[in-house]
């Protein structure tokens, strides 16, 4: 909400919000990290919360349906268009594209505050004619297998879900290295990482992927066997539950009457 520019950093809700992030972590019996990316931030600014109870058990997603309607093309990216997803890197990464002879098309879903401003970047940059808006799409997952690549600029990011989902539709994915995206993607066997300031090397990273259908294939097959290994709904139900009724974990020897709420 502060990167949004709907509240004051260090003002009155912001200093409010920190406090009651801090009152609720702390109180609980314990904590799931959903990222070892989170949990190192979050410990380092609660006094307390590292000698919590916690485990970092990853977020998860169902297969989504596909879709035999709506968008379909080359590149895919889901999210609210907002200043922390970077949409613009995308539309500066596909101009760039096309100045190197390829002619991608853009699929971006989702609404936000910008939506009007990118879609009149696209017309300045050129590539209007090849970026869909879709706007809101309920159950925006089913259109992933109606594209061929999953490409995300987000500035930082916990442990986006929208990767998982990309990975269990089969497609590779082009993501930054930023937040707890490396703890979902590795470079060169799902996909790759892309430096979203640096649009020319990262427009080569990107033609070498769609010019060559084998690698993109690959690529994607490999993205489906790290979904089944890692981040199917019933294996983190697994390590769930068995973190939350474990009470040897739970229980001080000091407090023998100490039971899970």
């Amino acid at each position: 909400m502060v990167d949004r520019g709907l509240i004051k950093a260090g003002g009155l809700l912001d200093r409010e919000a920190r406090r009651v992030e801090s009152e609720a972590l702390l109180s609980v019996d314990r904590v799931v990290f959903c990222s070892h990316f989170m949990r190192s931030f979050l410990t380092s600014r609660i006094p307390g919360l590292e000698s919590r109870n916690s485990k970092v058990i990853p977020n998860f997603a169902a297969p989504p349906c596909a879709s035999t309607e709506g968008p379909a093309g080359d590149i895919i990216t889901i999210g609210t268009i907002e200043p922390r997803k970077n949409q613009e890197a995308i539309l500066r990464l596909a101009a760039e594209a096309r100045k190197l002879g390829r002619f991608y098309t853009v699929t971006i879903v989702g609404s936000g505050e910008l939506e009007q401003e990118l879609t009149t970047l696209a017309w300045e940059l050129g590539i209007g004619s090849q970026v869909t808006f879709t706007g809101h799409v309920e159950n925006a997952s089913s259109l992933l297998h109606r594209h061929r690549l999953y490409v995300h600029a987000a500035k930082m990011e916990n442990l986006p879900i929208v990767l998982i989902e990309a990975f269990s539709a089969g497609l590779p994915v082009m993501a930054p290295a930023v937040g707890g995206i490396p703890e979902i993607l590795t470079d060169g066997v799902e996909g790759c990482f892309w430096e979203t300031r640096n649009v020319q090397a990262a427009a080569e990273r990107l033609i070498s992927i769609l010019d060559d259908e084998p690698l993109r294939s690959r690529l994607g097959r490999a993205a489906l066997a790290t979904y089944n290994a890692r981040f199917r709904s019933d294996r983190i139900a697994d390590q769930l539950y068995r973190f939350v009724t474990d009470r040897t974990e739970l229980c001080a020897p000091t407090d023998p009457e100490y039971s899970l709420r």
